[in-house]
């Protein structure tokens, strides 16, 4: 079981090779990580385009609808599958994308969905309407370590999380790097912008920083953390889920401002996502409890919290906005 999940806001819009707008934070795509009590999980990040939502909980189910309108996605770490709906919720779909065997975190851009894969180790691909599917796109250093998924313009990023590194290739799978960051400790999720990636230290309850060649590691940027697992940006923060401490955390990105608990009450939270209106996430749930196994949002000033925006998921473990 694991976990994943993220995506991008508003502040400053950046345009991709394909021409498609992308909120806040320049040159971001996506994520993921998530982890579990024994063992480390991924939460995944994913871009995210700048829609309002519409409110209420909402059934696993029905087909995913209209082509073109930004959506959710997630992954089902307790299935083999990557699940998603329409942004407001409705259009549930837990089996869009299948034949995975523990999908954990979840990215997207323009033109393709990513997940990690704890079971089988790397990431996955497919277009963006679930067809030409490729389960092993890249290989991860082992098997059972790929927790989190991000991207940007030229390259794909993920968190070997039964290891101590970062690993990066080219977005067509090439160039394989499975030591791109080092010295991490059990990494849970990455996410990249214009200038950064950041990931968690999911045993040493940090968040870690580099330059987006790989300089200038800081493994402890960000401390205080519960078991963490990052996250999502928007331009002006960061946030990753403490799945120890059944919160949300968000910090500025210089790594000021740390509020642990900026949204509270979720249940072994593994991923997150915002966008210009929401912050997502998902509930893994791994002990019996009121909520999980579903996937919360609240405003983006972390008011108005629903921990079952959308049910039925199966342990979900990564959760990203995108077209």
């Amino acid at each position: 079981m694991t976990r994943a999940g993220i995506c991008l806001p508003t502040a400053a819009t950046v345009t991709d090779k394909t021409g498609f707008a992308f909120g806040v934070a320049p040159e971001t795509f996506g994520l993921g990580v998530g982890m579990r009590v024994a063992r480390i999980v991924p939460v995944v990040l994913a871009v995210a385009l700048v829609t309002a939502c519409s409110s209420g909980g909402h059934k696993a189910g029905g087909a995913a609808s209209t082509t073109g309108l930004p959506r959710i996605y997630w992954a089902n770490n307790g299935g083999t599958t990557v699940g998603r709906a329409n942004l407001g919720g409705t259009g549930v779909d837990n089996r869009f994308i299948t034949g995975g065997k523990q999908p954990c975190g979840v990215a997207v851009d323009t033109e393709h969905v990513y997940w990690g894969d704890e079971g089988a180790g790397g990431v996955g691909r497919a277009n963006r309407d679930g067809t030409g599917v490729t389960q092993r796109l890249v290989a991860s250093s082992a098997p059972r370590s790929t927790c989190g998924v991000a991207v940007d313009r030229a390259h794909i990023y993920w968190a070997n999380s039964e290891g101590t590194s970062i690993g990066r290739a080219n977005l067509d799978g090439t160039g394989v790097d499975n030591n791109f960051i080092t010295g991490a400790v059990a990494p849970c999720g990455v996410v990249v912008d214009a200038r950064h990636v950041y990931w968690g230290n999911s045993l040493d309850n940090t968040v870690g920083r580099a330059n987006l060649d790989g300089s200038a590691v800081k493994q402890d940027f960000i401390t205080g953390a519960k078991q963490p697992c990052l996250g999502a940006l928007d331009g002006r923060h960061v946030y990753w889920s403490n799945y120890m401490g059944t919160t949300i955390g968000r910090a500025g990105l210089d790594g000021t401002g740390v509020n642990e608990d900026f949204i509270t009450g979720a249940n072994a939270p593994c991923g997150v996502a915002v966008d210009g209106t929401h912050v997502y996430w998902v509930n893994h749930a791994e002990a019996a409890a009121t909520v999980g196994t579903t996937l919360g949002r609240a405003n983006l000033d972390g008011s108005g919290v629903n921990q079952s925006f959308i049910t039925g998921l199966p342990e979900p473990c990564g959760v990203a906005v995108g077209p």
